[in-house]
């Protein structure tokens, strides 16, 4: 019993630690400490609501934070992303660390996509649904993504996701 504290007490304070960390982090990278500190709590309930870990939340938090544009709505996106994870069993900070490729690189594959639950062919629905007039197809969305500026990317894949229900 003694062993089994000791090892939930060690686990609490690395569990605190983290969080400290990301609260650091975040507020060097946005200059705001109260939003960092209200990203932090809110990724907290998003873990609690889907059952998410919160060191790969927290890391995939801070990742996308340093890579998307300022005013990117993180956990939000974040919800979106863990449930296209979860449909493909695949992690949360995988499937973030595809998405920032994704709209930094503007390169989609099929295989980066399936681990976000997603395939072209979604994808192209979700861009005419942001920009009816796009008439994207699995065969050409790929190339009209790249033209796309981070923002636009971030919304297509953003609508993309919210198809799965999530």
């Amino acid at each position: 019993i003694t062993e089994a504290l000791k090892e939930f007490g060690s686990e609490a304070l690395s569990a605190a630690d983290d969080i400290a960390t990301a609260n650091i982090a975040l507020t060097h990278m946005t200059g705001d400490a109260s939003a960092a500190h209200e990203t932090v709590e809110q990724l907290e309930a998003l873990g609690i609501k889907d059952g998410l870990a919160m060191p790969a939340l927290l890391t995939a938090a801070q990742r996308m934070t340093a890579m998307l544009p300022p005013g990117t709505q993180v956990v939000s996106l974040l919800g979106h992303i863990a449930d296209g994870a979860q449909v493909m069993g695949t992690g949360v900070d995988q499937a973030a660390n595809k998405f920032d490729q994704m709209v930094n690189q503007g390169t989609l594959a099929a295989r980066s996509l399936m681990s976000l639950g997603l395939s072209l062919t979604t994808v192209a629905e979700a861009m005419d649904e942001v920009n009816p007039s796009a008439d994207a197809t699995s065969a050409t969305v790929a190339k009209m993504f790249k033209a796309m500026d981070p923002g636009d990317r971030i919304q297509v894949l953003e609508t993309a996701l919210e198809g799965l229900g999530g």
